[in-house]
């Protein structure tokens, strides 16, 4: 007998191994009724295995055995331990179930840690962080092994004074812990990033690493170390082994699905009680089991025989139950010296019971026990300071250390103490212009084309300036690397908030974030800005204002958020804290600089104000410097130029140096705006460059000045075809349902890859830019998107566009009666005109470009400005100015130019269709037809252009060149949008392919037609009708004969002859065959004839031996019609 003082709130399960036979047993519930189990004779039958006892009110519960003179034994999980009289239960319940635990001194540790085990963090989950091999977000740490233990990882973080703490599993053994006062500079990711077993401690998580085909990324799990008010602790019990009653796709796959990490998951993340293994890497997580379901426990775990083996089935899974302790404390966060307080203490305890410890960190120590779950805590301080309470059940792994702050209470704490203003300036200088943020793969379809720079030391500013000084536009930032280069955007740009990741060498400033990189144009600034925050002093805010968490905070951090949302001041406070303001409040109080003294977590040199919202207020104000010229930036030799400098640098004076461009050069003094007076005596493009002594400012623009005494340029820009070997259809997304034949590594463009699709028998062939350039084949069209969405340079094609990642340009493959190109004919430089124009930013902007954007969207012209393409469908001819006007080379091919100063580059667009059509058959000496057509369009319309096809040929015509494939080379000049017909006659037999090219174009059709022999008269006493070919499928094969000894002419005729058959022929010197018509292959060419002797007669000649041709004879006279 074994008996308890437990509480049985509901139903109760227990499993009896009975060591031998009893006839019966009892539950003696108190005032419940009394229920007898009667037993079989050889033990428990499997249906009443698990005895159940319900509605019992006593908490006094005792289990009888009764029956033969034996000492009964208890078990659980059907493992015997020793007698029943040492056993004691304790009851954990939950719904409908309810399991009792055996308690026994003793047993062996691995079943005592299976049975029930607890789990606990000693720090607050903050969340995941990407960081790199060597720690950046939390620099302080150090490497541990296989004993890596996370709570042991935060003490000794705590222990040197640091508010937060991280861990990451290295390999499946090395493990590091970081510790920091900041965190976050690196985006947050999901969670399951940091759901790696830590070996030492396999009750919680680490930070894991993530290996890809390139690069390895690395993860840190972020713990915040004090001021935590809120602890618990899981108590896992094992209930025992079930029949598997889930499908297996109802299960989680993760390789560290231990019982202990799965109960932890299933209970926070899913708040689920109770957890469900199958194997080491299958779990779910339940509501409720069915009792009736469980089965015997060598099913599951280890062996009950041997430990060391293992039993685990895929039908069967481990069940277990999950229950919560928990304390929440909740104190004021600031109080006045000398003032009592209390903090609320609130306890959800499993045994109802405490035993605290508290530590007030002023000396004084309190232990406190009983049973309840809400306690007052009083207090009061009698010193000033940050004090950290430590609480812990002494009992248990529970701790929370709340902190209050404790100040003097002041009557007026107005202050109009002085401060070094200059000491807390920040400061950014506009080293270059914000252009946007990009998808990145480490530059693939770049790499090539960029400057490298190595010693930026992760400084921005850095970057951009040895990008300008090398004579590069544009500066890519990433979170590792720096490039210089003339254009940009070749992949789809993105939003904004993806590059927003803190520079590891200067927080202030953001390098992109993992796969995305920014963008900044460096050279020809006009405007310079620089950014600055002018310190006003610590204050103290009667309104409350919303505060921004930054877990990074610095001075230059806050300012940079609040710039970026438009507001003209800001503030830190509490170290962590940013706030924004559009107003100086009245209610603005100054308070000493010694409230403001907490460091900025990344930057230990600023202060961020002061606890209890003690603010550093800051004002943002701006100094720009704005080049001008008037009346142009094109003009004359000998005319007066006025470059204007608008200057807001609040009212400080700046010592300054322009460069005309032409070798003069003039300092001067400037605080406001100034005009400055230039007169150049030489034609040419001159940069022009304002730099000051004493800062940042920098500023550019580009002057043209032409001498109207000299011949002008006329053709900067040449005409432009675009050939792409298909017909647009638009831009399609690739979704789950959509099965693409992928050439991955196909390089190049859509006239290769359609290439490639056409010749594996395909319809379609679609492109697109992403890591690498992809080529699709598919054999049926799409629903196109918006045609947006597939503006990316084609991966080593400078001039085409492709789709941007899982969207892709499709094309109609040309047909080999059809082909398609697009032409842009260089109109000439014109005065922009931006009305009615469909505007579209392309950092890699050429010619073929824009007009390839243009066709398709239907429009007939393409103006080009800088990194910017316009399309329309009206030119005004009266705004044509000289074509050196023009003279901005395009990013994206710098030996073609995109306008120039409020001048577009024109292009007007045409479609040009060649077709060509020909007979599929035809009859030797007859006539056969071909057909050419030339179509020229406009993109808005579908009926033919009135523009002349003056660049195929001077006189309006194009030339067509014919090859019929028998030596047949024809020119042929052709009338657009007429038809030509063209007769030829072949002189052979066989199939022959045509091929017409349009001359000066890519545009190529093939045809093919098969001549046949004529059937005329012939004289019935020539018998030899000649040497011929014959090729599968045979004329003169249904019918054969071997002779090694005895082939001629005439056997072979006669042989024939007796089975009908028109003709006879003989071959390879000893072969003879019989047919009804021959020749359709046509006569050996290239010394290649009938020559070996008939094995029967060596005065005959039987056939060939090389490419075997035949002889031919006639082996029934009586027919008079042959094939010629």
């Amino acid at each position: 007998m074994f008996s308890g003082d437990t509480e049985v709130p509901g139903p109760c399960f227990c499993r009896i191994t009975p060591s031998s036979h009893l006839s019966s047993f009892t539950f003696d519930g108190g005032m419940a009724s009394l229920r007898a189990w009667h037993l079989s004779s050889v033990g428990l039958m499997p249906s009443a295995d698990i005895l159940s006892l319900k509605n019992v009110s006593s908490r006094l519960l005792n289990l009888h055995f009764s029956g033969f003179r034996v000492t009964p034994r208890c078990s659980c999980r059907s493992r015997t331990f020793m007698n029943a009289s040492s056993c004691s239960a304790s009851v954990f319940s939950n719904m409908r179930i309810i399991h009792i635990n055996y308690n026994v001194t003793g047993w062996n540790e691995t079943w005592s840690n299976e049975l029930q085990f607890s789990l606990y963090e000693d720090a607050e989950y903050i969340g995941c962080y990407r960081d790199s091999l060597i720690p950046e977000d939390l620099k302080i740490f150090e490497t541990l092994f296989d004993d890596f233990d996370a709570n042991k990882c935060f003490q000794k973080c705590r222990d040197k004074g640091y508010l937060f703490a991280g861990t990451r599993s290295l390999d499946n053994s090395s493990y590091l812990c970081l510790c920091d006062d900041k965190y976050g500079t690196k985006r947050k990711t999901d969670d399951w990033y940091c759901e790696c077993k830590c070996k030492g401690n396999p009750t919680t998580f680490c930070g894991c690493f993530d290996v890809t085909a390139t690069t390895t990324y690395y993860y840190n799990r972020i713990y915040k170390l004090r001021n935590r008010t809120n602890s618990y602790e899981l108590v896992v019990n094992y209930i025992g082994c079930f029949a598997n009653f889930f499908q297996n796709e109802l299960f989680f796959n993760k390789s560290w699905a231990t019982p202990r990490l799965t109960s932890k998951k299933c209970f926070e993340d899913m708040n689920r009680n109770i957890s469900a293994n199958l194997n080491s890497s299958h779990f779910t997580c339940l509501d409720e089991i069915n009792m009736e379901l469980i089965v015997d426990d060598t099913y599951c775990g280890i062996c009950y025989n041997n430990l060391n083996e293992s039993c685990i089935k895929s039908d069967a899974i481990s069940i277990y139950y999950i229950k919560k302790n928990s304390i929440t404390i909740k104190c004021p966060y600031f109080v006045y010296l000398n003032q009592n307080f209390e903090c609320d203490l609130k306890l959800e305890l499993l045994n109802n019971s405490y035993n605290i410890e508290i530590d007030f960190e002023d000396g004084q120590f309190v232990n406190l026990n009983g049973r309840g779950n809400n306690i007052k805590i009083q207090k009061n301080y009698s010193t000033e300071g940050l004090f950290t309470l430590s609480l812990k059940m002494l009992d248990s792994n529970l701790t929370v250390n709340p902190q209050i702050f404790v100040k003097e209470q002041n009557i007026s704490s107005n202050s109009n103490e002085s401060f070094n203003e200059d000491y807390n300036l920040i400061e950014f200088p506009q080293y270059g212009k914000y252009v946007g943020c990009y998808y990145h793969f480490w530059y693939f379809n770049l790499y090539n084309e960029l400057l490298s720079i190595n010693s930026w030391d992760r400084k921005p500013w850095i970057c951009m300036k040895k990008c300008k000084s090398s004579n590069y536009k544009y500066a890519f930032i990433g979170e590792n690397f720096c490039f210089c280069s003339m254009k940009y955007g070749v992949l789809e740009k993105t939003y904004d908030n993806y590059c927003k990741c803190p520079c590891f060498g200067s927080l202030e400033y953001f390098c992109g974030c993992a796969y995305y990189y920014i963008v900044y144009r460096v050279g020809n600034l006009e405007k310079y800005e620089i950014t600055q925050g002018i310190y006003m002093g610590c204050s103290d805010m009667a309104i409350a204002t919303n505060s921004t968490y930054i877990s990074f905070n610095t001075n230059g951090v806050c300012l940079r958020h609040c710039l970026e949302r438009g507001f003209k001041y800001f503030s830190t406070h509490d170290g962590f804290y940013c706030n924004c303001e559009n107003n100086l409040f009245l209610e603005y109080e100054r308070i000493s600089e010694e409230d403001c003294v907490l460091k900025c977590p990344a930057n230990s040199s600023q202060k961020c104000g002061g606890y209890l919202e003690r603010r550093s207020f800051y004002k943002i104000t701006k100094k720009t410097l704005f080049l001008r010229v008037m009346p142009s930036q094109i003009g004359k030799v000998n005319e007066t130029f006025t470059f204007r400098l608008e200057f807001d640098s609040n009212n400080l004076i700046y010592s300054m140096n322009i460069n005309f461009g032409d070798g003069e050069k003039r300092n001067f003094t400037i605080n406001q705006d100034k005009e400055i007076h230039k007169v150049y005596t030489q034609n040419g493009l001159f940069k022009v460059e304002v730099n000051s002594f004493d800062s940042e400012f920098n500023v550019q623009l580009d002057i043209l000045i032409s001498d109207e005494t000299e011949e002008r340029s006329f053709s900067l820009n040449s005409d432009v075809t675009i050939f792409n070997n298909g017909e647009l259809i638009g831009c399609i997304n690739h979704d789950s349902s959509l099965k693409l034949n992928e050439h991955k590594y196909f390089p190049y463009n859509q006239e290769v890859c359609s290439s490639q699709c056409k010749r594996n028998g395909f319809l379609f062939s679609a492109v697109r830019a992403d890591t690498y350039h992809y080529c699709h084949c598919l054999n049926a069209s799409l629903t196109p998107l918006e045609t947006n969405n597939c503006l990316c340079r084609c991966s080593f094609s400078n001039d085409r566009l492709c789709g941007c990642f899982s969207n892709s340009l499709l094309y109609k493959i040309q047909t080999d009666e059809k082909s398609t190109m697009i032409k842009g004919v260089y109109k000439g430089c014109f005065l922009a005109n931006f009305s009615n124009q469909i505007r579209q930013n392309f950092g890699f902007l050429t010619n073929e470009i824009c007009i390839q954007f243009c066709e398709s969207i239907k429009k007939d012209f393409a103006s080009l400005i800088g990194t910017e393409c316009f399309c329309g469908n009206s030119l005004n001819e009266t705004n044509l100015v000289f074509n050196d006007e023009c003279f901005y080379k395009c990013n994206g091919n710098q030996s073609q130019f995109c306008g120039g100063f409020n001048r577009f580059s024109v292009f007007e667009i045409i479609n040009v269709q060649f077709f060509l059509l020909c007979s599929k058959s035809g009859e030797k000496y007859k006539k056969t037809n071909c057909s050419i057509y030339l179509n020229i369009t406009s993109p808005s319309s579908s009926s033919s252009s009135p523009l002349t096809v003056s660049n195929f040929k001077s006189n309006n015509n194009a030339t067509i060149q014919i090859d019929f494939g028998d030596q047949d080379l024809r020119n042929i000049s052709i009338e657009p949008n007429l038809e030509v017909k063209i007769e030829k006659i072949y002189n052979e037999t066989g199939t022959f392919r045509i091929k017409a090219i349009l001359m000066n174009t890519p545009l190529n059709n093939k045809a093919s037609v098969k001549i046949e022999r004529v059937s005329i008269e012939i004289d019935s006493n020539n018998d030899y009708q000649g040497c011929f070919y014959d090729r599968y499928p045979y004329e003169m094969y249904p019918i054969t004969y071997v002779s090694k000894l005895n082939m001629s002419n005439k056997f072979c005729q006669e042989f024939c002859g007796i089975f009908s058959t028109d003709y006879s022929a003989t071959y390879n010197g000893d072969s003879c065959s019989c047919g009804n018509k021959f020749g359709g292959f046509n006569r050996p060419k290239n010394n290649i004839k009938c020559e070996l002797t008939c094995t029967g007669n060596k005065s005959e000649i039987c056939g060939g031996k090389n490419l075997l041709p035949f002889s031919i004879f006639i082996s029934d006279t009586s027919k008079n019609l042959f094939y010629i």
